[in-house]
């Protein structure tokens, strides 16, 4: 198993935000941890999901160029498993990349997958939250397998 650990608060960052050869050597440091694996899991944790059911969090876009930022060479590097959190919930997603769900791998319309040819996310933020942002959700998406 290859476990590769992220920062997505780099987005937060103004730095990070105006400095493009950063975030070129950042993608070329990605890419380059990833190519060398060998294992058969490819797994990536990363505090903030791509994908979620809370769209006053999710529809962010700022969440969207992180997740346009990532989402190609995660692709490309056949990752099998994202773990992120952030959000006060747990989720399972489908398969699923560049907002486009592998339903071809689910299996008789279960939780189970077969091959998928996309990550899966488990978003696993299960934490107490005095926010208030549960009462903020809105309708949980296509690619939403499991919520709680």
């Amino acid at each position: 198993m290859h476990v590769t650990v992220l920062n997505s608060e780099l987005f937060e960052m103004k730095m990070f935000s105006l400095d493009v050869e950063y975030k070129r050597l950042f993608l070329k440091w990605l890419d380059n941890d990833l190519a060398c694996s060998t294992a058969k899991w490819r797994i990536v944790t990363i505090h903030r999901p791509f994908y979620c059911s809370n769209t006053w969090v999710c529809s962010d876009d700022s969440l969207e160029k992180f997740r346009l930022f990532f989402e190609d060479t995660f692709f490309r590097r056949k990752i099998d498993l994202i773990i992120s959190a952030h959000e006060n919930l747990y989720e399972r997603l489908y398969p699923i990349n560049n907002k486009t769900v592998d339903m071809e791998s689910v299996i008789n319309n279960s939780s189970l997958y077969l091959n998928p040819k996309f990550p899966t996310h488990i978003i696993c933020g299960t934490s107490n939250s005095e926010s208030g942002i549960q009462s903020k959700f809105c309708n949980i998406q296509i690619y939403n397998r499991r919520s709680n």
